[in-house]
């Protein structure tokens, strides 16, 4: 059964199952899960530096992924606390870190890019 493709599988299944954040380098077994589960929208996410960093790594592998498998990913979310830092060289590396996020969010055919308030 397929969900409406105006539902989109959030990010925060994988976090609940996986833990925060889910690693990265499994992030085509999550696309594989989201499809199994009967969605064709889902959210991804790239958490911190560390975890968006290897996702930007593997944005060409997930983008074919995301392809192979006819799922849409209408926005990425980077998660990015330092965007709001009082300190302005941590602003400066975090908005280098959102640039990696759009480019992800471009490579994945997302309509565009979020960042979560500070967690």
């Amino acid at each position: 059964m397929m969900i409406n493709s105006r539902i989109s599988c959030a990010y925060l299944y994988t976090i609940s199952k996986y833990g925060y954040p889910p690693p990265a380098e499994d992030t085509l077994q999550y696309l594989e899960e989201f499809k199994a589960l009967g969605f064709q929208s889902v959210e991804l996410e790239g958490i911190r530096e560390n975890h968006l960093t290897k996702v930007y790594e593997m944005k060409n592998h997930i983008a074919q992924k995301i392809s192979e498998l006819d799922l849409e990913v209408p926005y990425f979310c980077a998660v990015l606390p330092g965007l709001s830092s009082t300190d302005e060289k941590e602003r400066e590396h975090n908005l280098q870190l959102f640039e990696k996020g759009c480019e992800v969010a471009s490579a994945f055919g997302a309509l565009g890019i979020l960042d979560n308030a500070p967690l």
